[in-house]
C-alpha cells in the first residue's frame, strides 16, 4: 500500500519519523524532486541511505515514497518512482488490480511499463497530455481515488483523493505536511486506524514486525486480463473532447490497451485530438 510523503524545506524530517514511516513500509525510499528543470530521483533500500538523499535536498521540496511490497521482487528497480519516459517519473500509492501478473515487478511497474510509457510515447507532447482531462479519465480508469504523484522538469502532477494533511497533534515539527495515508505510519506517532476496517490491507503481505493481531496473507492475483478489441470501438466518431473522454470511459480499460497496441496510430490520433 506504501505512503508518499509531500517534502517542504518548511518541514523537519527527523530520523525517527523516517524509522516511524517506514515501519510498515520497509521495502525501500524513493525521493523526487524537480531541479532545474529536470526531475532528479535517487532510490534505496536502507533507511539510513535514504536519509542521507533526503538531507542533500532539504531546501528544495520533494516527494519521498515509503514502499510496502504487495506484488513484485523487493528491489530498487521496485522502488518508486518508476521511469515513464519522458523525463517523466511517478510515486503510487495503492493497488492497480487486474494487471497481469509479473514475479518480479509490482503492479504500478506493469502499469507503468504496459500503459503509461506505450500512452506517452504516441503522444506528440506527454508533458501536455500529462496535465489534461483526458490523461486524468484514464488513470481514473485504472486506478479511481488512489493515489499517484507524476513528475516532470515543471513539477508535480497530482492525482487522487483523500490525501491527509499532518496535523500539531500528530507530528509537530510536520505540521501542513501532505501524505497520501494515515493507516501505514508506524506507531511512534499516533495513526487513526482501524485495523477491523481495513478488509483490503488484510490481503496483502505486511511486514514481519506489524503486530501479531494483523493477518498476514499471501496475495497473487488469479485474472489475467487480455487484450482483445472492443466491439465497435474503432468505428467509433471521434467528435469533442468531452465525446471522446466519455468513449474512453465507457469503454473501459480494454479500450485503452486496444489503443495501445492493436493500432497505435489511430490511437496517437485519437489522444492528439484530446490532448
Amino acid at each position: 500500500m506504501c505512503l508518499i510523503v509531500e517534502y517542504k524545506p518548511v518541514f523537519k524530517l527527523t530520523a525517527d519519523i523516517f524509522d516511524d514511516f517506514s515501519m510498515m513500509n520497509d521495502d525501500g525510499i524513493g525521493i523526487m524532486a524537480a531541479v532545474n528543470g529536470r526531475v532528479k530521483v535517487s532510490k534505496h533500500i536502507t533507511v539510513r541511505d535514504a536519509i542521507a538523499a533526503h538531507q542533500q535536498l532539504s531546501a528544495v521540496p520533494h516527494f519521498l515514497h515509503f514502499r510496502m511490497r504487495t506484488h513484485g521482487a523487493v528491489s530498487i528497480d521496485n522502488v518508486h518512482p518508476y521511469d515513464c519516459g519522458h523525463g517523466i517519473y511517478l510515486m503510487h500509492n495503492g493497488i492497480i488490480t487486474d494487471m497481469p501478473h509479473d514475479t518480479e515487478l509490482s503492479d504500478t511497474g506493469v502499469f507503468v511499463r504496459d500503459i503509461v510509457t506505450p500512452l506517452f510515447g504516441i503522444c506528440k507532447n506527454p508533458h501536455s497530455a500529462l496535465r489534461s482531462r483526458a490523461f486524468k479519465a484514464i488513470i481514473d480508469l485504472y486506478a479511481d481515488g488512489q493515489r499517484l504523484v507524476f513528475m516532470d522538469g515543471e513539477g508535480p502532477v497530482i492525482f487522487g483523493e483523500q490525501w491527509h494533511i499532518v496535523t500539531k497533534k500528530e507530528i509537530k515539527r510536520c505540521a501542513g505536511m501532505r501524505v497520501s495515508n494515515t493507516y501505514a505510519w508506524g506507531y511512534q506517532y499516533p495513526t487513526r486506524c482501524d485495523w477491523d476496517e481495513l478488509e483490503d490491507l488484510r490481503a496483502y503481505r505486511l511486514p514481519s514486525h506489524v503486530p501479531s493481531h494483523i493477518p498476514r496473507l499471501d496475495y497473487q492475483p488469479d485474472y489475467q486480463p487480455d487484450y482483445q478489441p472492443i466491439p465497435d470501438y474503432e468505428q467509433s466518431a471521434f467528435g469533442a473532447v468531452d465525446d471522446d473522454i466519455a468513449i474512453l470511459q465507457s469503454g473501459g480499460r480494454r479500450a485503452i490497451e486496444n489503443m495501445i497496441w492493436s493500432d497505435p496510430d489511430a490511437a496517437a490520433d485519437v489522444l492528439e485530438a484530446l490532448l
